[in-house]
């Protein structure tokens, strides 16, 4: 159980501004850092990648959440900053990947696997998918699903972040 407990505190919460991953924003966020390393914190960042200011650190939660992107400095855990292209990024995203325009289902699952393989940057997703006992569940059940287990995280997951990024 303290195994859990350490990779579920290892992430944030809240991050990723209310909007579930959207078709093309990994590729999209990928092309940013592949360009820039600090486009994310970049005054004309809503320009560049053309979307709203909280979908830029949409983009930058659900990229670093896939471990499309990391940080540039290995010893920062954090998701501002100068950060690059993760290798297997590279190998699935870049415009001669293996299937850049994630149109190929095997390329979802790949995603899938990464967003719950260690360091888990969003436990709330994996709180809800990998620890709950239940077969669906609806929007609004969804809070009870995390809540249900405050006990694999540090924080309650509506309070506070866990780290301030």
């Amino acid at each position: 159980m303290v195994q859990k407990i350490q990779l579920l505190s290892e992430g944030f919460i809240a991050r990723h501004e209310t909007f579930c991953p959207r078709y093309g924003w990994l590729k999209k966020g990928y092309d940013g850092i592949r360009s820039d390393g600090g486009i994310f914190d970049a005054p004309d960042a809503i320009e560049w990648l053309g979307v709203g200011k909280n979908m830029v650190r949409s983009i930058r939660f659900w990229c670093a959440a896939f471990k499309v992107i990391e940080p540039a400095d290995p010893e920062k855990r954090r998701l501002s900053g100068e950060m690059r292209p993760t290798a297997p990024a590279g190998d699935l995203l870049a415009d001669d990947g293996w299937d850049p325009y994630l149109e190929d289902p095997a390329s979802l699952w790949l995603l899938h696997w990464r967003l719950f393989t260690p360091p888990i940057i969003a436990p709330s997703w994996s709180m809800a998918m990998q620890h709950s006992r239940r077969k669906w569940t609806t929007t609004p059940e969804m809070p009870k699903t995390t809540t249900n287990r405050p006990h694999l995280l540090t924080r309650h997951p509506f309070c506070s972040p866990l780290r301030i990024a």
